[in-house]
This record gives structure tokens, sequence and C-alpha cells, in this order.
């Protein structure tokens, strides 16, 4: 019978155990990088479909408000009454009111800027390069497009309760189009949702100027660009003083 059997000596147990140590490092540390891997994506999609929620709703405010402007040309293209009551008003400053049918004059204001769903401040016309970026603060759990509002000031964004920021972008040109013989409108819409820290850091920055206007990722959980065109038409031969109708092209 053999007495001379050895365990394993303190050494071979303590390089064991470190070489299971670093086994078991390795697997918690990939596990940790695959859970902020998997967070940081379902962030982007929360980010993604926000930017869509409020873009939509965008789009369905130009249709909106264009669909209206028509209503009005139609009725009186057909010799009927229209109803100006949505429209801007216009009437001079002695006048005690300002509704759409101007009491003072008789005559009707502007039409809708259709144009006003998507910035703070009026693109103007003729605009040449027209900037305009403006943010907003989101509470992913409480999200209510029509509740948002944004502001060009950054400070004035700033919420407490935010759980993202929506950064919004508009750049927009008004240039002949020689075939057609109109004034063309065209509008860069530029979206972007910041975490907290990112809007801490970077502010409204989300584009590059030094690089054609794109996107700066870093910046931004995600981010997406629309571009769309309008035309000016002069609706004044049915409607005194509408000359300037810009009328979309939006799918």
């Amino acid at each position: 019978m053999l007495n001379d059997k050895k365990g394993f000596t303190l050494l071979e147990l303590l390089i064991a155990l470190g070489i299971m140590t670093v086994g078991f490092l390795a697997i918690a540390q990939m596990q940790f990088l695959s859970l902020k891997q998997k967070q940081k994506a379902e962030f982007g999609t929360t980010a993604t479909n926000i930017i869509q929620f409020i873009s939509d709703t965008d789009m369905a405010e130009v249709r909106r408000l264009y669909l209206l402007n028509s209503a009005a040309f139609n009725n009186s293209v057909a010799g009927r009454i229209p109803d100006f009551s949505y429209c801007d008003g216009a009437a001079p400053p002695n006048c005690p009111n300002t509704p759409c049918v101007d009491p003072c004059t008789g005559c009707p204001g502007q039409p809708c800027d259709v144009m006003e769903a998507l910035t703070v401040g009026q693109i103007p016309n003729g605009a040449n390069n027209f900037p305009e970026t403006s943010c907003a603060p989101i509470e992913v759990h409480n999200l209510d497009p029509d509740e948002i509002t944004f502001d060009t000031v950054v400070a004035n964004c700033t919420d407490p309760n935010a759980d993202l920021y929506i950064v919004k972008n508009v750049l927009a040109t008004q240039a002949l189009d020689a075939p057609s013989g109109l004034q063309v409108l065209t509008v860069t819409l530029t979206y972007a949702v910041k975490t907290p820290v990112q809007f801490d850091d970077t502010g409204l920055t989300i584009t590059d100027p030094a690089d054609n206007n794109r996107p700066i990722l870093r910046n931004s959980l995600a981010t997406q660009i629309y571009q769309f065109t309008a035309h000016i038409d002069d609706w004044s031969e049915f409607i005194p003083g509408w000359t300037q109708v810009r009328v979309p092209h939006l799918p």
C-alpha cells in the first residue's frame, strides 16, 4: 500500500483561485458591458420614437393649418363666405380688437403661416438661410406632444423633472424656381434627443457648421433630419391681401 499520496499545495490552491477570480471578473465585466449596451440601445430606441412622435405631430399641424387656408380659399372661389376665425388678425393699431375679419376695414387678416408649427419665431418672407434652434424638456412617462413648448433659450428649457431633452434645428432658404417661376421655400429640420447630462454639456448644439451642418452624434442619443419644400402662392384674386400663401409639399 502506498503512503506517499499528496494533496494540493497552498501555492497551487492560490494559483487556481487566482485563475478562477480572473475568469469570474471577466464574466462580470462582460455582463456589465452587455447590460450597459442594452440600456444604451433602449435609450436610443426611446429617443428615436420620441423624435418620430414629435415630428409626426409637427407635420400634422402643418397639414391642418394648410387645410384651413385651403377651405377659406375654396369657399371664396365658390362665392361662399369663408370662415376666417382661425387665422391671424391684421387690424390697424387704432382698431379696438383684432379678429381675423377686421371690423375696422371689413377685410380678412393674413392666412395661417403653415410653418409656425415648426418654429418659435416666424420664418420671414424671402428667408435667406434663416436659422433657429430650440429645445424642450421631455418626461418620458408623461409625454404629450400638444403640451411640449419649444424655446430658443437653454435656461427656459431646463427642467429638474426632465428625463430627456429634445432639440430642434430649423434652416430655411427661399429662392426662385426657374421652371415654375414660383418662389420656393426649402426647410431642413433636424431633431435630436439628449440626456440631461448631454444637454447640460452641449445645450442647443446638434449640428456641425464646419461639416455641412451634419448632426454631431456624440451630443445626442438619436438624431433625424427631414427636408420639405413649400411654394409661395398669390391668392389675392379671391381673398384680398393674401399675396404670400405658403403651400407645403408634404407626402
